[in-house]
C-alpha cells in the first residue's frame, strides 16, 4: 500500500513539473506571436514611409 501511495505522489509531483513546463512553453508562444505582429505592423509602417519618401523625391526630381 504504501508504494502505491508513493506512486500516487510521484506522479503528482510528475504532472505538476509537467503542467509548469507547459505553462512555460505557453507563455513563450505567445510572446512570440506578439513579436511577429508588431514585426509585421512595424514593417508596415516602414514601407509607407518609404513609399512616401520615394513619392516625394520623385516630385521633386520632375520640378
Amino acid at each position: 500500500m504504501e508504494n502505491i501511495t508513493e506512486n500516487l505522489k510521484l506522479a503528482e509531483l510528475k504532472k505538476e513539473s509537467i503542467r509548469k513546463s507547459f505553462d512555460q512553453a505557453h507563455a513563450q508562444a505567445s510572446s512570440i506571436l506578439l513579436f511577429t505582429l508588431q514585426w509585421k505592423d512595424l514593417e508596415d509602417q516602414l514601407n509607407l514611409a518609404k513609399d512616401s519618401l520615394l513619392k516625394q523625391a520623385q516630385e521633386l526630381a520632375e520640378r
